[in-house]
């Protein structure tokens, strides 16, 4: 336990707090026995993509299946063959009781607040997520974190360049084994009373807004401009294309979508004008 705390706690020294930490892993080769004993968690089941460890091995087998679900999906989003490029170790302890023992450092008790984390390795390490059993654990905290993993493991493999926070919160979200309806209804509805977030002010978040109801819109929005671009594709691998472009050459997303789409989206504008549209008729095709 002392270990894994230890662990967590230079990962955040080092970045500071978020729910995804594109950072590498403990510098250090452990086996799955030494995982065992520093975790508690002795029931493992692998794969080629997934090592998981959890109280129980019924409970590992599931876990696995959803992950290659999840990862199934996220590369299909993506129109990626190749996934997480080395093994990911996935630990799930049985509560939030137990995980905040493990994790959560007295200094940083922001990750009380997770339902998980994911930490992405570099070199040979192993990458990692950290988990706890509960009601949203596959259908929403496995898919998202998992997304997050892959987005910036497919992006930016080297560590050198930033994913910007709408496409990565935006991306996962869209992992989500939920219905988009509600949020598209609400967004719609913001729309017309002119209280959505501009575009140019949502995709330039470095960090989440501090005020509640700006990080809820913030969210929501991200993840309707992701279903919208993905939607939008008209050749395959498109929506990957567009964000290689916005990652590896640093450009805002109005200057990439006028690069790459032209006249259909020559500006910012535009696009939110289609984005718009996207969201009324989303909202109404489903009541």
């Amino acid at each position: 336990m002392g270990m894994i705390r230890k662990i967590v706690q230079i990962i955040l020294l080092i970045v500071g707090f978020s729910a995804f930490f594109p950072v590498p892993a403990p510098a250090a080769f452990k086996t799955v026995q030494q995982y065992k004993e520093e975790t508690g968690l002795r029931e493992t089941v692998g794969s080629l993509h997934f090592t998981v460890f959890s109280h129980n091995k019924a409970f590992s087998r599931r876990s696995l299946d959803r992950l290659e679900d999840a990862l199934d999906k996220i590369r299909s989003d993506l129109y990626i063959k190749r996934g997480l490029g080395k093994k990911c170790l996935v630990f799930i302890w049985k509560d939030r009781e137990d995980y905040l023992r493990h994790v959560v450092t007295p200094g940083r008790p922001d990750l009380a607040m997770t339902g998980g984390f994911a930490v992405s390795a570099v070199d040979r390490l192993p990458h990692q997520l950290y988990l706890y059993d509960s009601d949203r654990l596959f259908d929403t905290v496995i898919p998202h974190e998992l997304g997050h993993l892959i987005l910036e493991v497919s992006l930016n493999p080297s560590r050198r360049y930033r994913v910007p926070l709408w496409l990565h919160e935006g991306f996962a979200q869209c992992q989500e084994k939920k219905s988009f309806e509600m949020v598209a209804r609400e967004l719609a509805e913001a729309a017309g009373k002119d209280k959505l977030l501009p575009l140019k002010e949502l995709t330039g978040y470095n960090d989440y807004p501090d005020s509640f109801k700006k990080r809820h819109l913030f969210y929501q929005q991200s993840e309707g401009l992701v279903r919208f671009l993905l939607a939008e594709q008209t050749t395959p691998g498109e929506f990957f294309y567009l964000a290689k472009k916005i990652v590896f050459w640093a450009e805002d997303l109005g200057t990439a979508i006028r690069i790459k789409y032209n006249k259909k989206f020559p500006n910012l504008n535009r696009l939110e004008e289609s984005w718009i549209k996207y969201l009324i008729s989303y909202s109404s095709a489903k009541e």
